[in-house]
């Protein structure tokens, strides 16, 4: 038989003559105690490794303070392309049911160009993902630009969409 140290350790007991004896006079005899010998587990038998937590998303929160920021200098064209196609991005991943993947892009779209757009549809989408405080944060970012911005209609349909979630006001 062919016994491995990790198989033998695992359920190893030394029995040794310690203690004290049993009975008393010339015929006492000793008693073997039990020492259990705690030993690492085989790695066989080694609990899985924790998961690893999953990247975590950028928070609304962090692209709406961006929002609270003025908007980017009339000549960031560049910028303010690249907002525009991740908003199209955005627009494509949500008419095909792809909400989180498309809350992280209009969430980069408000990062890139702070604009009412971006903002409601933000809201929207994170609405539908049942993220009713990251969409009542978003409405409201949105109607406060909007009013900034002299849009009243677009100020009136945030409101009106916070007030139906329940959002403070």
């Amino acid at each position: 038989m062919n016994i491995t140290p990790s198989i033998l350790c695992a359920s190893l007991v030394i029995l040794c003559s310690c203690g004290p004896s049993i009975g008393t006079g010339a015929g006492a005899q000793e008693q073997p105690a039990a020492v259990e010998i705690p030993t690492a587990q085989p790695a066989s038998e080694a609990p899985p490794p924790e998961p690893e937590p999953p990247e975590p998303r950028e928070s609304t929160n962090a692209a709406l303070r961006r929002a609270d920021a003025p908007p980017p200098p009339p000549g960031d064209s560049q910028r303010m392309a690249a907002a525009q196609a991740t908003f199209q991005h955005a627009r494509e991943l949500m008419s095909q049911g792809k909400l989180v993947e498309a809350c992280v892009k209009f969430e980069e779209s408000v990062g890139l160009d702070p604009a009412v757009g971006s903002l409601l549809n933000l809201a929207v989408c994170e609405e539908k993902l049942g993220n009713t405080q990251r969409a009542c944060r978003a409405f409201f970012d949105a109607a406060s630009m909007a009013a900034r911005n002299g849009q009243s209609e677009r100020e009136a349909m945030a409101r009106q969409r916070m007030s139906a979630l329940g959002c403070p006001p």
